[in-house]
């Protein structure tokens, strides 16, 4: 196949080449020779002999130079010459492209130094020889101390308009898609979070921009924000060293290979970093070194435990030593005859042992400060007995248990300042195991857990084999634990359960069991004092197996079970009997929060609590002090015979001495069982003067004055009520004879006045007050007396309603509550809720609505209703009868006379109630008559003629429904003047007068002639009575459609009525709008169709043509070859992705739309490419 050559046609050369009339051009510039003697490729213009516009390669094909010029030669500003590289002004800048490649030269200087051979030297006398390597002047500087870097970012300043973007712009742009995406990297954050709080937002972009300096209308702008200004400096520096190293400052290396030597002094302004194996400062012992700068980091020797600070006196020569001031020297050995700390020496053995987790290691002696141990069991593994362990402030980790020998004391430096927790492998194990005389104080330990499977899990413990017998002539003492605080929480917490209540599983306080004491020992006890115990949700302390424990001035919160004693297993004594249970003596000390305070189960389990405080006991994790959630049984706590005597105040201040006497401070009374304080079936006797007032069980006795239940007695005379105010009776009064000589009030209901039906009343007086009877609406309202009764239980709350009765019992704490109790017994018409009355604040009211006539509201007397402040009785609900149906008053004399809400007063009968009906109703099929009207359920009749209504100004039917008027034909259409009747004769509305009737129907003009006709079930407007518009349900049809004057529809033809207007056919969202098979939508048009789509032009000229008026282009339709369409018509054109070509059918074949071109065989091209060898020699 021959080679092709675009656009070379018909003769391409002549035989003769020479140019006598004008220059020689081969593609216009592709090869221009000149008739000046120039000679100019890919471009016309020759300024110099030879023009190249672009790159120009050459090569000799042997070893002789590629290019050779006689003089020299310039490129751009430089000039290369026989005399070397010049420029007129600037830098001579020599640069390997490659990564690896270097420069390579015998030597270079300059007119201050040269570098020659293995060396840089200094031309000048005395000279020095300076190292840079910032791009920019003091961009070092910045960057070492954080100041404004906005003009070292790389690759330089935005301070034109021509500047190019810098690695600043570069990460604004990234930090601001990571606000907009949401999502970034740790690393990203700390780097790019500008203000730090937690986010990268768009303020943080800006002000990372602010960083940068700007250039904005015309005006360069200086960066206003410093590296310091960065919430996170450290990271940020890191971020641009890792992902724009170009932007930081370049680092001084040598890189030597061998030896670096500098004959002179070293002066670095910067840092110097030496990253060899070893540095030699001097060749001499009698060269010196002097460092007059701070240092700012450690300096570590290489090996440990070699090298020395100074030296002794040996061969070498004498001693020399240092002196040194440091604030803190750490050293696994100082070895001096002694260390004086502000005059204390501290080497010297005091006898205790000192523990810190500061400076402290085991490794060392232990004892003495300056050598502490670094944890406790460390020290409690050397210690003996009479030791003293001294903590300094520190939290400790430790592994538990930890057994405290015989006679150790253990000192924290203070209560919180020394913390102590478990490593996590023993975290469920016991804390300390106690011996005898053992002293724990000024400690906190925290966060172990009770393992419920072995038991274990206590902070205090007593060790296996526990004596406190005789050893070595001396008395065994008791473990004191003094000052300390034990926290431990549940594993598993949340908001609502903050201490992990529910888990159970938190750690305990202590475990005094006396069977792991020997037969030998005295006892098996231990003394707390000022010690709190916060175990959430489990047993705070345990003591069982014949134990003795003071408690004093002690603390437990939050407990499930506070203090708990038990009988166990028992403890083998001296005699070898077995001792039980526990002996618990407690002063000042107290329960808060949590379920139970103490918990004594057997006969051999005694407790003594003085002063006891138990303070919201039952509201479990609850800490808000709600009074409702206490459960003052939960208190104190004995079973199997267990005895626990108590004086102990809650958080009301109520004051108890056990649960026989109670001063209840909060409802300002005292109480106390008698048989209980004193003998069984005796009388407690008061005395003042002759005055004795004897209580007994059931009965009070004063003088011949007997009160015993509910019966008031007079043992030897008349009963006087004197009273300097009113004598008030509370409930019902039973009496056989009342005589007073002043005011007799009833505020309650006078039950029953006689006591037969023969029995009278008779008033001898007139009365000079009004009757009222009770709640005439037949509501009884009862109000309690006492302000914000809790739910206390056990309660019985029994009453009798409408005959029937109904009893709630409050028995614990699910069913306390009396609001809930009550309101499930649903009984008709009672409702309790709060008054606020008389002075009270939340007191109960009860409220009754009658159910029957006659009906009462009976109180039984039991203690729920006591605890309401409600006292028990019979109330009447509602009023009662003035007569009965056959005991009727004769004659009635009033003025007026309310019945319910209608009063008979003088001539007139009406309504009392305001905006009340008044309502006359006649039986069967009477009516109500006033004069010649009749009234009748809802109709109005008259029985002698017309029935007028005379308002003197509007008649106004009120009504949703309709008003009927008269009906019938046109016979009987009345000749009235003003009437409106319904014609059935019309089916229509239609007014009377007295000449005829006056039609209703429809909506007319005057002459009738222009209405709105109904028929035919559509809307037909007439006009001029000529129908032009029909609307119906499938269309709307009309001689003409105008839009505000804007569009109108006249005929076949949509058109805009404004002048130079414009018409638009809009779509909703993805809908098109679609005319034919035409569719539009947004910017693209579619042929729905199969036809072609074609634009057929009006041709009136033979000049029209179609006019793309653009200046993108246009794309025409394109695919392979396999993709041309079947039957193409002339002129067809499409883009050929396969050939790369624009091609045209032209009714036989597709051709490229660019032409034809001749070909040129291979021969004639190798010939002509020979010709052009010969031009351009």
């Amino acid at each position: 196949m021959s080679t092709q050559v675009a656009r070379i046609g018909g003769q391409l050369l002549q035989e003769n080449l020479q140019r006598e009339l004008a220059d020689l051009a081969f593609d216009t510039d592709l090869l221009v020779v000149k008739r000046d003697n120039t000679l100019g490729v890919a471009t016309t213009t020759t300024p110099r002999n030879l023009t190249v516009n672009g790159t120009m390669r050459t090569t000799s094909g042997g070893s002789d130079p590629d290019i050779v010029f006689g003089n020299s030669l310039k490129v751009g500003d430089i000039t290369l010459a026989t005399s070397g590289i010049s420029t007129p002004s600037g830098d001579v800048t020599l640069k390997s492209t490659h990564p690896q490649g270097y420069i390579s030269t015998s030597g270079i200087g300059s007119y201050s130094f040269a570098v020659k051979g293995d060396g840089i030297l200094a031309l000048q006398t005395n000279g020095g020889i300076g190292f840079r390597p910032e791009v920019f002047d003091g961009q070092t500087v910045a960057w070492e101390t954080d100041g404004n870097y906005g003009n070292y970012w790389s690759p330089g300043p935005i301070n034109s308009a021509s500047a190019p973007p810098n690695d600043m712009n570069r990460l604004y742009d990234y930090a601001v898609s990571l606000s907009q995406s949401g999502s970034w990297t740790s690393e990203e954050l700390a780097a790019l979070d500008y203000d730090g709080d937690g986010d990268i937002q768009i303020d943080d972009c800006l002000q990372l921009l602010n960083m940068n300096t700007q250039f904005v209308g015309g005006v360069a702008y200086p960066a206003t924000r410093t590296l310091a200004d960065h919430a996170n400096t450290t990271a940020f520096k890191a971020y641009i060293e890792k992902y724009y190293p170009n932007s930081v400052p370049r680092k001084l290396q040598f890189d030597t290979g061998t030896t670096l030597t500098v004959t002179g002094d070293v002066h670095a302004t910067g840092n110097i970093t030496y990253g060899g194996d070893s540095i030699t400062i001097g060749d001499d012992s009698t060269d010196s070194a002097r460092f007059l700068s701070d240092f700012h980091n450690d300096i570590v020797p290489d090996l440990d435990n070699v090298y020395h600070i100074g030296k002794d006196d040996d061969s070498t020569g004498p001693a020399k030593g240092f002196k040194i001031a440091v604030q803190e020297l750490k050293a696994d050995t100082v070895k001096a005859n002694g260390l004086v700390y502000q005059g204390i020496e501290l080497t010297k053995d005091v006898g205790i042992y000192f523990v810190s987790n500061n400076n402290g290691s085991d490794t060392n002696d232990g004892n003495n400060p300056g050598g502490p141990f670094a944890t406790l069991t460390k020290a409690l593994s050397v210690a003996v007995d009479g030791d003293l362990i001294f903590m300094y402030p520190g939290t400790y980790q430790e592994t538990y248990p930890m057994t405290v020998p015989a006679g150790v004391t253990i000192q924290g430096d203070s209560l919180r300042g020394v913390e102590i927790y478990p490593t996590s492998a023993t975290q469920s194990n016991d804390a300390f195991l106690l011996n005898s005389g053992a002293t724990i104080e000024n400690i906190t330990l925290k966060d172990h857990f009770y393992d419920s499977g072995n038991d274990k899990g206590y902070a205090f413990r007593l060790a296996n084999n526990f004596n406190t017998g005789i050893i070595n002539q001396e008395i065994g003492r008791s473990p004191y634990i003094r000052n300390v605080t034990v926290i431990t929480k549940g594993s598993s917490t949340s908001a609502s359960d903050p201490r992990g209540y529910a888990s159970a599983d938190a750690g305990r306080g202590a475990l005094i069991d006396g069977s792991v004491a020997i037969q030998n020992s005295r006892s098996a006890s231990v003394l707390f004092h000022a010690v709190t115990f916060i175990t959430p949700g489990t047993t705070a302390i345990t003591a069982k197996s014949g134990v003795r424990v003071e408690w004093l001035n002690s603390f437990i919160y939050f407990a499930e079970t506070g203090i708990k004693l038990e009988q166990g297993t028992g403890r083998l004594q001296p005699d070898s009997t077995t001792a039980f249970g526990a002996e618990w003596r407690s002063i000042a000390s107290a329960n808060v929060y949590g379920n139970k305070g103490i918990v004594a189960d057997g006969a051999n389990c005694l407790a003594y609590l003085i002063n006891h405080n138990f303070a919201y006991i039952g509201a479990g994790k609850d800490v808000t002090n709600d009074n409702t959630l206490t459960v003052q049984a939960n208190e104190v706590t004995e079973l199997n015979s267990a005895k626990i005597y108590f004086t102990s105040q809650d958080q009301r201040g109520n004051f108890r001495v056990g649960d026989k006497f109670l001063v209840d401070l909060e409802n300002e009374r005292t109480s106390f069982d008698v048989e209980s304080i004193f003998a069984d079936n005796t009388r407690v006797q008061i005395r003042e003067g002759n005055n004795t007032l004897t209580l007994e069980p059931g009965q009070i006795t004063l003088d011949n004055i007997v009160i015993s239940g509910n019966v008031l007695e007079a043992t030897r005379s008349d009963i006087a009520l004197n009273s300097a105010g009113n004598i008030v009776f509370q409930g019902n009064v039973t009496a056989p004879n009342v005589t007073t000589s002043g005011n007799f009030v009833i505020d309650g209901a006078i039950n029953t006045i006689g006591d037969a039906p023969t029995d009278t009343v008779d008033f001898n007086t007139p009365i000079s007050q009004d009757f009222v009877p009770g709640t005439d609406a037949g509501a009884l309202v009862l109000l309690g007396t006492i302000s914000d009764p809790s739910f206390n239980y056990p309660k019985t709350y029994t009453l009798t309603a409408n005959g029937i009765t109904y009893t709630y019992n409050a028995t614990g704490e699910d069913n306390r509550n009396y609001f809930v109790g009550i309101a499930n017994l649903n009984v008709p018409g009672l409702t309790l809720s709060w008054h606020n009355e008389n002075g009270l604040t939340n007191a109960i009211k009860i409220t009754y609505v009658s159910q029957a006539q006659g009906d009462r509201l009976i109180l039984a007397d039991t203690n729920g209703w006591t605890w309401l402040g409600h006292t028990a009785g019979s109330y009447l609900a509602g009023a009662g009868d003035l007569g009965t149906s056959t005991a009727r008053w004769k004659e009635v004399h009033t003025q007026s006379a309310d019945v319910d809400s209608v009063r008979f007063s003088l001539a007139n009968i009406s309504s009392n109630q305001s905006d009340g009906n008044l309502t006359l109703q006649a039986q069967g099929s009477g009516k109500v008559k006033f004069d010649e009207l009749n009234f009748k359920g809802a109709t109005i009749s008259n029985d002698t003629g017309d029935l007028t209504f005379a308002p003197t100004e509007d008649l106004q039917v009120d009504s949703t429904n309709n008003i009927k008027i008269p009906v019938g034909e046109t016979a009987q259409r009345p000749a009235t003047l003003a009437g409106i009747r319904y014609n059935t004769n019309i089916s229509a509305f239609e007014g009377t007068s007295t000449a005829g009737a006056v039609s209703l129907q429809g909506i007319y003009d005057t002459d009738r002639d222009t209405y709105l006709n109904l028929s035919n079930n559509q809307f037909n407007f007439v006009t001029g009575g000529q129908t032009n518009h029909t609307l119906n349900g499938i269309l709307l049809e009309s001689g003409g459609f105008s839009s505000d004057h804007k569009f109108s529809i006249d005929g076949n033809v949509v058109s805009t009525d404004q002048q130079d207007g414009t018409f638009q056919l809009k779509s909703n969202g993805t809908g098109k709008t679609i005319i034919g098979d035409l569719q539009f939508a947004t910017n693209d048009l579619f042929n729905n169709s199969n036809s072609n789509f074609i634009f057929n032009l009006t041709n009136t000229n033979s000049q029209a043509y179609l006019k793309f008026d653009n200046v993108n282009g246009i794309v025409p339709p394109q695919g392979n070859s396999s993709q041309r369409p079947t039957s193409p018509e002339v002129g067809n054109t499409r883009y050929n992705t396969e050939l790369e070509r624009v091609e045209t059918w032209n009714g036989s074949n597709w051709v490229n739309s660019a032409g034809e071109v001749e070909s040129i065989l291979t021969g004639d091209v190798e010939e002509l490419a020979y010709l052009f060898n010969l031009i351009l020699d």
